[in-house]
């Protein structure tokens, strides 16, 4: 779990001369049936948390390495509003990860292709009807795979914070899809193999600038520590050469992505993050909206509850979400 920035440089010491992009390039898509008939069986998810009695159900994924409770203030707020069931992938929270097939790398996309179905077979079991997927991070990939794939199930997607690709190119940089898996690659090797002691380390420093709150990133640190960081850099390589950029024309329920764009690192990286999400979301369909908390970090649930809370509601009562201030 890196910044942002970060990652853009690492994809800038990666690209291929820097040249503009020509469009975007395609490494592994998901497919419409994630699981097949004669695959691996699902691995269920670890832990499903049932809150609140509104008329609109929400399904809400976490993010990497994080479970169910970075949720839970968020459904104490809103349990009259929504029925919620927020979620822990099989992974994380202390649970085991699902099994990789002998010979499955990351472009495989094995576990992301899991944790789609388990969200279907938990809409199944609980017979829930067209639930809102609302997904924080890696979850925000997850929901928006779920509106490209399964919209006829859902009545709407909300990734905070997720994008279709991640970590996003620089702007002028174009997509080498050779470079990003060298570079996921050799993330997985690097975390794989960390000592506890450093990983729980890394672990505090990475949280430490996702959320403004030292306290509350310190309580996000220690969840995610709990997590072995083979399980985290799994989910992490095959979300980093996961590219939904092709299929967010197929998008036709509604769908919104809100960014949160740090300004820590100063008003030119971050004018060079709101172009770069822009960018990838220059061929969505005109269901997807785009809303941007300025001045945020990545937990915007944690920053910026009431405003989040806010553009939530407006979005799902067919409106446009609320301009939060400092946007």
């Amino acid at each position: 779990m890196q910044p942002i920035p970060l990652l853009f440089a690492l994809l800038l010491q990666a690209a291929d001369g820097g040249k503009p992009a020509a469009g975007p390039a395609v490494t592994h898509a998901p497919s419409d049936v994630p699981v097949q008939a004669d695959g691996p069986a699902i691995t269920p998810l670890a832990h499903v948390e049932e809150r609140g009695n509104g008329p609109i159900t929400l399904i809400l994924v976490p993010g990497l390495s994080c479970d169910w409770r970075v949720y839970e203030a968020f459904m104490e707020r809103n349990k009259d509003r929504y029925r919620m069931f927020a979620v822990t992938l099989p992974g994380f929270g202390g649970s085991e990860p699902p099994k990789l097939p002998k010979g499955a790398g990351i472009a495989s996309g094995v576990w992301l292709d899991n944790a789609e179905a388990a969200i279907l077979k938990l809409i199944d079991e609980r017979k829930l009807e067209k639930p809102v997927v609302v997904g924080h991070s890696m979850g925000g990939h997850l929901a928006t795979r779920m509106a490209i794939h399964h919209g006829d199930r859902l009545r709407a997607t909300v990734a905070i914070d997720g994008l279709p690709l991640f970590p996003p190119n620089p702007p002028g940089v174009r997509e080498n899809p050779k470079a990003r898996l060298q570079m996921a690659e050799s993330m997985r090797a690097q975390t794989a193999g960390m000592p506890v002691d450093a990983w729980r380390a890394s672990q505090k420093r990475s949280l430490a600038a996702m959320v403004k709150d030292p306290a509350r990133a310190a309580k996000l640190a220690e969840m995610c520590a709990v997590v072995p960081p083979a399980t985290t850099a799994q989910y992490m390589g095959e979300m980093m050469v996961s590219d939904l950029r092709p299929e967010l024309a197929r998008i036709r329920i509604p769908s919104l992505t809100i960014s949160a764009v740090m300004s820590d690192y100063g008003p030119d990286a971050a004018a060079a993050m709101k172009e770069s999400i822009r960018m990838q979301f220059s061929t969505a369909s005109p269901a997807v909206r785009l809303a941007g908390f300025d001045d945020c970090r990545h937990f915007v649930m944690d920053d910026r509850p009431a405003e989040l809370d806010a553009a939530i509601a407006e979005f799902l009562a067919g409106k446009d979400p609320v301009k939060p201030k400092g946007s």
